[in-house]
């Protein structure tokens, strides 16, 4: 091959290779610039909720197209999605947010930066950020979940989710001080549930919200009808209305 023969090749793969259009597949949502909870990443008028910074709207002030202002929250108003995402991939959530359970959610360290594990069943004292709650998963990490939607309404997921707004018999949170969030796994309704439940199986009065029942062996109880997954109920004492003692489906 004569040298001008070469040169052409490799001119005409260059244009080729130049002129291409990129390949692009499918694309995350755009949540805002992935952040870090607690640090300086959000600049100006943004904060870091659900480790993406998302605009604030202090005053009801107003919020971009497709969202709205989430209401009093810490430490002030942000917006949020008029409805939050259902996943059913982690590709389905913003980056840096990950599917857990249905909901996009986000691990987080604890609120005051530091690493210690944090406190479950604690509220607003379990260590975490407004937007976070304490879980087990391996050990006691902090896990942001998703804001409601305007409507209330959250993602029902693998086991269910229910929006920390207005459930209290006086009007209050499910976990005070916490964000209007998507607390996974909490119910308060059937439709809070997925459909391979068939209840909010609720153990106690003393509480407003209960978990999604799968009658399966091991869940709780008062009574054969909760066990439709596994055998009977045992150990039950009474029931959820008379301030009974559940037991477990086995």
């Amino acid at each position: 091959m004569g040298r001008s023969a070469l040169i052409l090749i490799l001119a005409a793969a260059a244009c080729s290779s130049k002129d291409a259009p990129p390949v692009i597949g499918p694309q995350r949502p755009d949540g805002g610039t992935p952040c870090q909870a607690g640090d300086s990443t959000c600049r100006g008028n943004l904060r870091c909720v659900n480790r993406n910074c998302v605009p604030t709207c202090p005053g009801d002030a107003g919020c971009p197209s497709g969202s709205y202002c989430e209401g009093p929250a810490y430490p002030e108003d942000v917006c949020a999605p008029l409805s939050p995402i259902a996943c059913a991939k982690t590709f389905d959530c913003p980056d840096p947010q990950t599917c857990f359970g249905g909901l996009c959610a986000s691990g987080q360290p604890r609120a005051d930066g530091g690493y210690q594990l944090c406190v479950l069943n604690a509220g607003a004292d379990d260590g975490c950020g407004p937007d976070a709650v304490c879980i087990v998963q391996g050990q006691n990490v902090c896990a942001g979940y998703p804001a409601c939607g305007q409507d209330g309404g959250c993602p029902q997921g693998d086991i269910g989710s229910a929006c920390n707004d207005g459930k209290n018999p006086d009007g209050g949170q499910l976990i005070p001080g916490k964000m209007r969030i998507c607390l996974l796994g909490f119910c308060t309704l059937p439709s809070d549930c997925p459909p391979t439940s068939n209840a909010c199986f609720r153990a106690t009065l003393r509480k407003p919200y209960g978990y999604c029942n799968f009658g399966l062996t091991g869940s709780q109880c008062f009574t054969k009808a909760d066990c439709f997954n596994s055998g009977a109920c045992t150990g039950a004492d009474g029931g959820l209305e008379d301030g009974g003692t559940p037991g477990t489906c086995g």
